[in-house]
């Protein structure tokens, strides 16, 4: 599959406004794409699944190595309300060095 295609799949998934196991699946797979267009909207896209499994990938992905991926999760993980999001945050601001 395409970067483009890629991309259009996650988008589709946030136009139909489903979220599902399925959707849910395919973010895991892609969480880790090469590209960081398409890891970044993958954190977007987590954002909305609430789960504690989507909580460790996004706290998992502020590790990413690309800025922009890392303030996407940034965002995405300002959604958890919980005390394992708060100082992973209060980590970020610590410690990021790209001016995100």
């Amino acid at each position: 599959m395409t970067i483009k295609e890629k991309i259009n799949l996650i988008d589709s998934m946030e136009n139909s406004e489903t979220f599902n196991d399925e959707n849910f699946h395919t973010l895991c797979k892609y969480i880790t794409d090469e590209n960081n267009i398409v890891r970044s909207r993958c954190a977007c896209m987590l954002k909305n699944f609430q789960t504690q499994d989507s909580l460790d990938l996004l706290i998992n992905l502020c590790n990413d190595t690309d800025a922009f991926v890392r303030t996407e999760t940034y965002d995405a993980l300002s959604s958890f309300s919980c005390k394992r999001t708060e100082k992973t945050l209060y980590q970020a601001i610590q410690s990021e060095t790209d001016n995100v």
